[in-house]
């Protein structure tokens, strides 16, 4: 596996160097020192810590120059074009979705109008209906 800088690694990993620095001085990943004194991380080791990688792993694939970075190769962007597709798949579905919330909420609001209308309806009867008046127990038993 190749062996990178921080630097080269933060890249690799999408992280900032500090934070390959404080990952080192804790002892989350280990590292060396090469020829030049530099400390170097093994890919594998990143691979191991921080699982997926985010950009090319090689010293010579680590994009130094702006201009380089316009570059995509093949691979690259049938990748791209893959994630864009499913992003693009992602967003229907939650147009789609976004239609049938909107559909619901009018249902939702008529059967809200339908109920306050029924019961406006039962308290108007409530209180236009008088109720019987109830004869004594005298009036009852001698017809009154």
């Amino acid at each position: 596996m190749a062996k990178l800088n921080i630097t080269q690694a933060a890249k690799t990993v999408g992280v900032h160097r500090s934070t390959i620095q404080r990952h080192i001085k804790q002892g989350l990943i280990s590292c060396q020192v090469n020829g030049n004194g530099e400390k170097v991380i093994d890919t594998a080791e990143l691979i191991r810590h921080y699982g997926e990688l985010k950009e090319p792993a090689t010293p010579d694939a680590v994009l130094h120059d702006d201009a380089m970075q316009h570059h995509a190769t093949p691979d690259a962007t049938g990748i791209l074009q893959e994630k864009i597709s499913l992003l693009e798949q992602h967003i229907s579905e939650l147009q789609k979705d976004k239609e049938e919330w909107r559909k619901d909420k009018e249902k939702l609001y008529h059967e809200k109008e339908e109920l306050m209308t029924l019961i406006k309806q039962q308290q108007t009867l409530l209180l236009t209906h008088e109720p019987k008046k109830r004869r004594g127990f005298f009036s009852r038993l001698f017809g009154g």
